[in-house]
């Protein structure tokens, strides 16, 4: 499993192969479980609607490991709400960072303040979310005040986390078409391979 492959001493040490990443997400696609099957299915979705408006590399990746990416680094499949606290708590986050490099890693962290920013700025916004993401609004601190938004706002990474939600919000709609997981595996590959001639990786 990526895990055991991936983790020494409870963090990441090591970094998983492409071969090891499709056969987990071709995994989590085909899973018996049609929650967990959603969860894969709804980031596929998701970065097919990026890849289609021609969207940087680091958004594809980071859609693509959007509410999954916990499941990478524990090595099991599981249908478990995350949080910006789980992606530190598990090591998701660092895993991410050295799997792809730190941009990767903050887009998916950043999804979830993009979520309290949208619900504080956009009237009716915080409504129309599923329950599930309602109660991660209010898990992770409610409604900004101006002080977080101004924090939010002045990251370099801020527009294409709101980008990143609203291409997960219309593949919840079902408006995306979905290909093949081999499709995506070349943007995994430039990923890693961006984040190796960084100098991110070791």
């Amino acid at each position: 499993m990526i895990a055991v492959e991936s983790f020494a001493s409870g963090r990441p040490r090591l970094r998983a192969s492409s071969e090891d990443i499709y056969q987990f997400i071709d995994g989590g696609l085909r899973h018996p479980d049609r929650r967990i099957r959603k969860r894969f299915l709804r980031s596929a979705a998701a970065a097919a609607q990026g890849i289609s408006e021609n969207a940087c590399v680091t958004s594809i990746v980071a859609t693509l490991f959007s509410g999954c990416s916990e499941m990478f680094v524990l090595g099991c499949y599981f249908d478990r709400d995350a949080s910006a606290d789980s992606l530190l708590e598990t090591h998701a986050y660092d895993w991410l960072a050295l799997q792809f490099g730190s941009d990767v890693a903050e887009l998916v962290r950043l999804q979830f303040s993009a979520r309290r920013f949208l619900s504080t700025v956009i009237p009716q916004y915080f409504p129309r979310l599923a329950l599930a993401h309602q109660r991660e609004v209010f898990g992770g601190g409610g409604f900004m005040n101006p002080f977080e938004k101004q924090v939010f706002t002045e990251s370099p990474f801020y527009l294409r986390a709101l980008a990143i939600v609203r291409w997960l919000e219309q593949a919840n709609e079902g408006r995306v078409d979905i290909p093949d997981i081999e499709f995506f595996m070349v943007f995994l590959e430039l990923g890693m391979e961006r984040a190796e001639r960084r100098g991110l990786l070791s």
